[in-house]
């Protein structure tokens, strides 16, 4: 393939962007290892992962290491022209992503700082090559069949919704997709979820219920009211049950309806 993107019509772009890529290459090596080496590196990361977002998050850095791998094999326009304007997204989204999350750093670790550091220069590096590049024609242009191009546009744009869900709304758009994913998370994960920043998208009452449940090591569906109600989780109906954490944002919600709390301690007495 490299051969063949070696090609007369297709200019060779200047070393310094080599360069570039290679230091961007490295620095998703170590993003790589969440997916590869999640015990070495997940401890080392500027904020703290569950162990699927520790995966989950390694997977989107292996891919965007072959992509740049690419780049740097090659460094002409033919890769440049999709690989440029993709760092340039993900950069800015993660740059934009991470300063609104700023309680969720400690900026005493030279670890984070250095986060910063990394995705600023990645971001205004990209931007400056894609600028540079700008007047560069495509290389022998094709247009996909029309199949193709509706079925990535309808995923392009799915995607696109889903992504824009998550950083604006993501307590509400993450009560969705709670409610059709698993009912049931590790009272580990919930604790664990709850101390690094689920509190903060409940309600205030709940929010305070959950803190205790996770400092005490209690059941989360026995805080809130339902200290008021005789220690019945059942009449608690804001008391968090659930929880999805996602890295940047956690979740804790109860997510079943009362006629869902009834139909499952019907269930209940039924097997006692």
């Amino acid at each position: 393939m490299v051969e063949r993107l070696a090609g007369a019509s297709n200019p060779a772009l200047t070393p310094y962007l080599r360069l570039f890529s290679a230091v961007v290459v490295l620095v998703l090596l170590v993003g790589a290892g969440l997916f590869f080496a999640p015990g070495l590196i997940q401890p080392r990361w500027p904020w703290s992962l569950t162990p699927f977002n520790t995966r989950f998050l390694g997977a989107f850095y292996t891919a965007e290491l072959v992509m740049m791998g690419l780049l740097l094999a090659v460094n002409r326009w033919a890769p440049a022209r999709v690989v440029l304007p993709m760092a340039f997204l993900f950069t800015a989204l993660v740059t934009a992503a991470s300063l609104l999350s700023l309680d969720r750093f400690d900026l005493q670790r030279p670890i984070a700082r250095a986060w910063f550091v990394v995705y600023l220069g990645a971001l205004l590096g990209s931007a400056g090559f894609l600028w540079r590049y700008r007047a560069l024609a495509p290389v022998e242009p094709r247009s996909p069949p029309l199949l193709w191009r509706a079925y990535l546009s309808v995923q392009a744009g799915g995607f696109t919704l889903y992504g824009l869900g998550l950083l604006l709304a993501p307590d509400r758009h993450l009560r969705g997709v709670l409610a059709l994913g698993p009912r049931r998370v590790p009272r580990p994960a919930l604790q664990r979820g709850v101390r690094r920043g689920g509190r903060r998208l409940l309600p205030p009452r709940a929010r305070r219920g959950a803190r205790r449940a996770a400092d005490a090591g209690a059941e989360p569906g026995r805080t809130g009211r339902a200290g008021r109600s005789g220690g019945d989780p059942r009449r608690c109906r804001r008391a968090p049950r659930e929880l999805v954490a996602t890295g940047h944002v956690a979740l804790a919600r109860d997510v079943r309806g009362p006629r869902a709390r009834r139909r499952g301690d019907r269930t209940r007495g039924g097997q006692a």
